[in-house]
Order: C-alpha cells, then structure tokens, then sequence
C-alpha cells in the first residue's frame, strides 16, 4: 500500500508539478521536519500521508518548482513559509514584511518593485500604517508605480491620523513644497509639529527653521531654541550646528561661548566640518579653563548617556 502511494505521489510530481502543489508538499513536508527534530517523527506506514510528506522531502531536496526556472531550497523555504502564508491569510503585518523584502531585495528575495506594490497594498487596505507610509512613498517616487502625489498624499493622511510621526513629516514637506496639492505653510507647521512633538528630529529641526523664518507660523525665537535644543539633544548634527551660531551671535538668545563651544563641539564630532572650523574660531575668543570645563562636561554627559545604553542592553 505503501509503494503504490509513493509512486501515485511521484508521478503526480513528475507529470503537473503546479505552484500550488508545491507548497501543499512543503508545508507537510515542515511538518514533518519539525516533529523528526522533536524526536516524535510521523510515521511512514500512514498510507498516503506519510508517502506525500516523504515524497515533498525528497523530491524539494533536488527539484526546481514548475515555472519558477530555479533551483529550490528547502532549508530556505521552510523557514519563509510561514510569513508567506501568514501573508496570504490576511495578516497585514506578514503582508507588509512581505513587500519589504522585496522591496529591498533582502533575505534572498530577488528585489520586484511589482511584488512589493502588491503586498503593500494589501496592508495598506487594511489600515496597516507602515505600509500606507512605505506605498506612498512609492507613489511619490514612481517607483514600481506611476508618480502619483495625490494618491500618496491619502496614504499618508491615513497614517497620520493613527499617529505616525513619518507620515504626519511626509505631508507636512508636501505641504510646504506645493507637492499635489496647493502651498500651505500652515498646514505644514500644522504637521510638523504633530511629528515633533512625536519624537521625530528632522521634524523639530524643520519646524524651528520655519518659526525662524516666520514661515506658517509668527517668527518666535522662543520655538526657535525650543525645537532646535530638542534635536540637537538627540544628535541631530546640523541643529547642534545651528544652536552654536545662535549662542555664539546671541541671536535670540543671550550670548555664551561656553554654549556655543559645547554645540559645536558635538556638531564637530558627528562630522560637521562647518562646526569645526567654528570651534577654531571661538576658541580663540574663550581661556583654557572655559575650554577645559565645556570639554569636561560633554565627555561627561557623552559617559553617561554611554552608561545608560549599556545599562539598558544588559536589562
């Protein structure tokens, strides 16, 4: 009984080897994979059950999937199923890991541009906020897809409005460059301010540069250094930058060296050449000890944000 299944199951292999098939025979065949490695094997005396899982087994080692044109790797297959499958039961997250890798050409996944518009789509239909962000820029750069500003506009709106904050930045540069949709600074402030207030640094970057420049908003140099400060205290190098200027001129705030050594100083390290050049200038301007202390005080809040990390990682 056993050899007449095995050879019904082989020659349905040979003969209409169908993509569907092939991944019935894989899942049965991780299946059985996973109880012999748990030391309780499905046996091979059940009949057609177990001819099929051993037929997918062997056959997948050495075969290529019909109409595929390549070889087949089991190892690899097995361990992508399940997202592939979580994929096309609906999942929006497996839905959107999906269209990433192909996205991006990643985990061997040949990169398809038509694939990963297809599974962002999917969950994008489904509310899935990440992949509304990703299809619209997609949309924005006309990748895979026509350009289309107003379609990645919906997306990002949608998005939005759940909170995320690369979404609500999207639509507040659209907004001030006019893209599918008329020039409002407003609106622009509007969202960059959602986003900043969300964490996000090139938000609070662009956002003092439009209270700076009295852009959507009345100029207010208090926002100025509000939204500046809060990006350069997470690293973000041309808003160090751009705080040493403001405290070495006193523009909008009261004149310190000190400050402006400081700023510039971590702008410097991140590779600011302008930075650097800046803190050769001043330099000349401040005495040793005030060099000495500011120096002393970004190497200790440089240790100390170090201690954290570490501290976190081993939590």
């Amino acid at each position: 009984m056993l050899v007449t299944n095995l050879e019904r199951a082989l020659r349905s292999q040979n003969s209409a080897l169908t993509l569907s098939w092939a991944v019935l025979k894989l899942r049965l065949s991780y299946l059985w994979l996973t109880s012999f490695l748990m030391g309780k094997p499905v046996s091979i005396s059940n009949g057609l059950l177990g001819a099929v899982l051993m037929t997918g087994v062997l056959c997948f080692s050495s075969s290529t999937i019909a109409g595929t044109g390549s070889g087949f790797n089991i190892e690899k297959a097995i361990f992508d199923d399940p997202l592939i499958a979580s994929a096309r039961s609906g999942d929006s997250r497996a839905q959107y890991m999906v269209a990433k890798k192909y996205r991006d050409g990643n985990d061997g996944v040949s990169k398809s541009d038509t694939q990963a518009i297809y599974w962002y789509q999917k969950s994008a239909a489904q509310g899935f906020g990440p992949a509304q962000i990703d299809l619209g820029q997609m949309y924005v750069s006309g990748r895979g897809v026509k350009k289309d500003y107003s379609q990645a506009i919906v997306l990002f709106q949608r998005a939005a409005l759940q909170g995320h904050a690369v979404a609500q930045f999207n639509l507040a540069n659209m907004y001030r460059n006019g893209m599918g949709l008329q020039q409002n600074f407003t609106k622009s402030v509007e969202f960059y301010r959602q986003a900043a207030e969300g964490g996000f640094v090139e938000a609070q970057y662009n956002l003092a540069l439009m209270y700076y420049y009295g852009k959507g908003a009345k100029r207010d140099f208090s926002q100025v250094l509000h939204w500046y400060t809060r990006a350069a205290k997470q690293g973000f190098i041309r808003a160090q930058f751009y705080l040493g200027n403001l405290y070495e001129e006193g523009e909008t705030v009261v004149k310190d060296m000190q400050q402006a050594y400081r700023w510039y100083s971590l702008a410097a390290q991140g590779g600011s050449g302008d930075a650097y050049a800046s803190l050769q200038r001043i330099a000349a301007k401040m005495s040793d000890a005030d060099i000495l202390s500011v120096q002393r005080e970004v190497m200790g809040e440089q240790f100390v944000a170090h201690s954290l990390t570490r501290e976190s990682l081993i939590k």
